[in-house]
């Protein structure tokens, strides 16, 4: 994760004296794309981790693929439209939660659910203004309703 984390905060700075001339021209999207990359080869070596039955220290690969992805969106969020980030992003932890009930892995589940209650608020904060009273409420409840039900599927899972 704090390898994803530079990676990221190194793009974005054009200002790093110790980065290689080729990259100080990295605008937020290649800074989300690596962050995104270092999810994927974290998660990857998480579930080799896994198979090899090592479950314990696989646990901190999969937190940081986690953290990589959350890394990767607030990075987009300082360049691209809000809502289609607040949206990626919900779908991104509903993946989150499905995947944490395909792996038996609760991280997943936990980072999955905060990106679906993160996102929901954020609906919810932007639809108060909205002449409607009652839809900020009905998209929290959504967002609450996707992260319990993602509760208990995986509590249905002995592994998790």
């Amino acid at each position: 994760w704090f390898l994803g984390q530079d990676i990221a905060a190194r793009g974005a700075d054009a200002s790093a004296q110790d980065v290689n001339g080729m990259l100080t021209d990295v605008g937020p999207g290649r800074s989300a794309a690596a962050a995104f990359v270092v999810a994927a080869v974290l998660l990857g070596f998480g579930l080799l981790l896994d198979r090899w039955g090592w479950r314990r220290e696989a646990l901190w690969p999969h937190v940081g693929a986690g953290l990589s992805v959350m890394e990767g969106l607030v990075v987009l969020v300082a360049r691209y439209n809000p809502d289609a980030v607040a949206g990626t992003a919900l779908a991104l932890g509903i993946l989150g939660v499905l995947l944490a009930i395909g792996i038996a892995r609760s991280s997943y589940g936990v980072i999955g659910g905060v990106l679906v209650l993160v996102s929901g608020i954020y609906f919810a904060e932007k639809a108060v203004a909205a002449p409607r009273t009652g839809f900020p409420f009905l998209v929290a409840l959504i967002a609450l309703c996707v992260a319990i039900a993602g509760v208990l599927l995986a509590r249905r899972n002995s592994a998790t």
